[in-house]
């Protein structure tokens, strides 16, 4: 083997590196330690909750004050926090790894991740849901509703968590 081939598949396999091992730089999907967080920081007779709106392959029909649509698109998303930090760490985290096109996956991820037991087989599809349950102990938790609904109106699939503290 002459030292040019050797050369060549040393440069293919060095090319092939690079791009299958994951970079110190990238981002790693947190959501789930965030949504705990996010649901472990409700205080008892507080209730706070998120919104991940998308919208796949038009625009959103009402903007959300300055951050509004710019017409038909291929796909929009954004994230209501209600200036509450933990629930902006789960929109920040959404905002980067959450499905637009596949927005049952990311009520599916949320609810694995609280109800643990919980699994969906594989390529199993919401559309909708509306599913409440609780997290804690007896003298102390949070009730949880995951919901999935289409909003016509807005123009997008609204992803929402509620935790209602006890």
């Amino acid at each position: 083997m002459s030292i040019f081939k050797i050369f060549r598949w040393a440069a293919a396999l060095l090319c092939l590196l690079s791009f299958t091992q994951p970079s110190a730089a990238a981002p790693k999907d947190t959501f789930c330690p965030r949504l705990k967080a996010f649901v472990a920081s409700v205080k008892p007779n507080e209730k706070r909750e998120f919104e991940f709106q998308t919208s796949w392959g038009t625009g959103f029909k009402v903007p959300l004050k300055a951050n509004g649509s710019t017409g038909p698109s291929l796909l929009e998303k954004r994230c209501v926090h209600n200036d509450y930090a933990p629930a902006k760490e789960v929109c920040d985290n959404l905002m980067y790894f959450g499905s637009v096109e596949f927005p049952g996956s990311n009520a599916m991820e949320a609810i694995m991740c609280l109800s643990p037991k919980t699994q969906f087989a594989r390529r199993f599809q919401l559309q909708r849901i509306d599913a409440e349950f609780y997290r804690g102990t007896d003298d102390r938790g949070v009730s949880i509703t995951v919901k999935l609904e289409e909003d016509s109106q807005l123009g997008a699939m609204v992803f929402r968590v509620a935790a209602d503290g006890h």
